[in-house]
């Protein structure tokens, strides 16, 4: 008996050991041509980069754009939001970045200031990007790191940043 209660117990462990903690689950699906991005930027959390009607977008030409844009307090004002741009040819797999344009990756993150934050270069060393899905109709990730504002001389740090774009 007492084994049977060992054997339980350690199953429920690790069973709690591989559930992904809140916020870390993949992003739900959104709507072909659409996006859904979302980031924790320097401790503030940002889940309003899902898909915005016009707003955010997926297109395949050269290279996959990303597009999502926050919610605006009014329809006139300015709106925070995420760009990421990978190669066409990306396939799963951890992409880390030294430059700004190491592997075709780029992401950029604008406040609602219009302030510029961009991944790479020699401020911004050690953001990783990684590609979990990507198939002819989606592509599905995560990335974390530093984005620099070259502008402002300052940094900021993406944890459990998330993307799912389709096509």
């Amino acid at each position: 008996m007492r084994t049977c209660l060992y054997q339980v117990a350690v199953l429920l462990v690790l069973l709690s050991a591989c559930r992904k903690k809140a916020g870390e689950e993949e992003l739900p699906a959104p709507a072909p041509g659409k996006c859904n991005i979302a980031a924790r930027l320097s401790g503030t959390v940002y889940t309003l980069f899902t898909t915005i009607p016009d707003e955010s977008s997926t297109l395949l030409g050269g290279e996959i754009f990303l597009y999502a844009e926050g919610v605006k307090p009014s329809p006139f004002a300015p709106a925070a939001y995420f760009e990421i741009i990978l190669p066409l040819t990306i396939s799963p797999g951890t992409y880390n970045q030294a430059a700004a344009t190491a592997s075709g990756i780029i992401v950029v993150f604008y406040d609602a200031v219009g302030n510029q934050w961009i991944n790479g270069g020699a401020p911004a060393a050690g953001f990783v990007l990684t590609v979990s899905r990507r198939t002819a109709t989606e592509v599905v990730g995560t990335f974390s790191g530093p984005l620099y504002s070259f502008p402002l001389g300052s940094s900021v740090t993406i944890s459990n940043g998330r993307f799912y774009g389709r096509f």
